[in-house]
């Protein structure tokens, strides 16, 4: 489980996004942690854009989420592709590896 921000609450939460140029780095998908989720709006669900986080994670019981779903009469799922696409943004992120020397860029760009 990650934590869902509404768009205006990332903004308010993290003076870095309130750049409009952050949020297109966002909307792009360039900004590893986050990953944004396009609005939906029916005439029972209004769900405006939202941001996941992958900072913090959090691990729940399968089957305390499975009550909690079934539960509940309304509730909006990701269809494929975009479901895959969140999984992707979700991996990128967990997967990625910080060295502890890293090969000065000098080196690469005045190699002959």
């Amino acid at each position: 489980m990650c934590p869902i921000w509404t768009l205006a609450e990332l903004v308010e939460a993290h003076r870095y996004f309130e750049a409009s140029k952050a949020r297109e780095q966002l909307r792009q998908g360039k900004e590893p942690a986050f990953h944004l989720l396009n609005e939906y709006t029916s005439e029972t669900i209004d769900f405006p854009l939202s941001v996941v986080e992958f900072h913090r994670l959090y691990a729940l019981p399968k089957e305390y989420l499975q009550s909690v779903a079934s539960g509940t009469d309304l509730r909006l799922r990701l269809l494929p592709p975009y479901r895959e696409h969140l999984s992707q943004a979700f991996a990128r992120y967990f997967m990625r590896v910080g060295l502890p020397i890293d090969i000065p860029k000098e080196r690469v760009k005045d190699y002959q």
